[in-house]
């Protein structure tokens, strides 16, 4: 009767095991050296050894009568070996969660407090002192005072409104397991323009003209998802694009898909990094030179996010290159390819 059996018990459950639940006790009780003795539930001989680790221990059996102390130790390390590659795991994945959940509130602790400074410049609550009682006259006031302003604050605060929604959306999907996307059919059309809408004011700012293809193909989309990788592409065109060039966006079927196409005038990108981007973590070397390189996990999630709805990513760098004040500037092309609503 050749059997072999192993168990990981650590900080009261079970990690790993093929230990029948009868021999489970035997295992608790086992001492820390190997040994051969007569099982007292199986009344057969059988070698067994058990490790004391923290919270727990790690502990195999054989019934197999053939097998030698060399070979049985040689197995138990194996099990050591795939018990500190698990701990190992299962510590990279809780600091990555950890940085992951800092990062999340770091930006969302920033952007709502951005949110408030903004409508704090716009009507300084402080001034109303006790006249609690005033304070829709007061504001209405302000508003009317200032029409410029209040459309400046409303933009801003919609647009960072959008990136708090999209924090928390990424991280939901992201660190979810076995998450399902609810796919309905949309008009990329119009989400496109609905997602440029809260950027509408930098654009404007840096003098940009954008320029939007037609559009009457639908797409089989998870909208919550797409409005997100649209949104870190405008934000990303906003920091790195050319003041006073174009963005042009365009659509095009191809097979089962419909293709975006964004072209734009903006830091070059170097062929060699193009992969390199799709890395979290990771900024472009001109980013870093104008010091506008961010967490460099805008292009990480867009990838990830457009293949959770079964479409794909792809970056054409551009040829065309123009240095302004040492940096080069290219005509780049940004890709996203999402299934047709057929």
């Amino acid at each position: 009767m050749k059997e072999y059996y192993i168990h990981i018990f650590k900080n009261n459950s079970v990690l790993l095991s093929n230990l029948p639940e009868e021999l489970r006790e035997e295992a608790d009780r086992c001492s820390c050296n190997l040994t051969n003795s007569m099982c007292p539930i199986r009344h057969v001989m059988k070698r067994q050894n058990k490790e004391i680790i923290t919270d727990g221990y790690i502990y195999m059996c054989s019934y197999d009568t053939s097998i030698t102390n060399k070979i049985f130790l040689h197995y138990f390390d194996m099990l050591r070996s795939v018990h500190i590659a698990y701990e190992e795991k299962i510590k990279n994945e809780k600091e990555r969660l950890m940085k992951d959940l800092r990062r999340l509130q770091h930006n969302v602790n920033t952007y709502n407090a951005t949110i408030q400074d903004e409508i704090t410049n716009l009507v300084p609550l402080d001034d109303i002192h006790n006249k609690w009682k005033d304070v829709v006259p007061f504001v209405e006031k302000m508003v009317q005072e200032n029409p410029r302003l209040t459309a400046i604050t409303l933009l801003k605060t919609m647009k960072f409104s959008t990136f708090v929604t999209a924090e928390m959306t990424v991280h939901d999907y992201i660190n979810a397991d076995n998450i399902k996307l609810e796919k309905y059919s949309h008009s990329m059309h119009r989400i496109v323009k609905l997602s440029l809408q809260p950027y509408f004011l930098e654009f404007v700012e840096n003098n940009i003209d954008i320029k939007i293809g037609d559009c009457y193909t639908n797409v089989l989309i998870d909208y919550p998802t797409i409005s997100v990788v649209l949104g870190h592409l405008w934000n990303n065109a906003i920091k790195y694009i050319y003041k006073g060039s174009s963005l042009d966006i365009s659509f095009y079927c191809n097979e089962n898909n419909l293709t975006t196409s964004i072209k734009m005038y903006s830091l070059k990108i170097e062929n060699d990094e193009i992969e390199d981007i799709y890395t979290e973590g990771y900024s472009g070397k001109w980013a870093k030179m104008i010091s506008k390189d961010g967490h460099g996990i805008g292009m990480f999630y867009i990838k990830h996010l457009i293949e959770m709805n079964g479409g794909y990513f792809s970056i054409n760098a551009g040829v065309n290159v123009t240095n302004i004040n040492g940096i080069p500037y290219a005509n780049n092309e940004f890709l996203l390819s999402l299934p047709l609503d057929i």
